[in-house]
């Protein structure tokens, strides 16, 4: 992949309100109670797109903690093989997030 490329993380918040009938997250509740081993999908963005896509992956969340703003922040283990995003993350890769950027929730996987 080009050094060139920048990488973000979906807010997913965003797109369900750009898009309520066909882009589903789990409720506000949920998100923002995520816990140590819970494993939840977080989408992440390439710019420029290839071919409009990025990828959305699962991670086994290993940390809740608070930022210095007291945002809920949470570090999670990748348990995917990237594909579009290979050159920012990998298998076993540590990301750190937040509840708007949680697409999924599994609570055993």
């Amino acid at each position: 992949m080009s050094t060139d490329c920048t990488y973000s993380l979906m807010d997913g918040e965003r797109q369900h309100r750009d898009y309520p009938d066909s882009f589903f997250i789990p409720c506000s509740l949920s998100r923002y109670n995520v816990r140590v081993g819970m494993h939840v999908k977080v989408g992440i963005n390439v710019t420029p797109r290839i071919d409009g896509k990025g990828d959305r992956l699962w991670f086994k969340v290993i940390a809740v903690q608070h930022n210095k703003k007291g945002v809920v922040e949470y570090v999670g283990i990748c348990e995917n093989n990237p594909v579009v995003v290979d050159g920012y993350m990998r298998l076993g890769g540590e990301l750190r997030f937040q509840p708007q950027h949680v697409l999924e929730i599994l609570e055993n996987r």
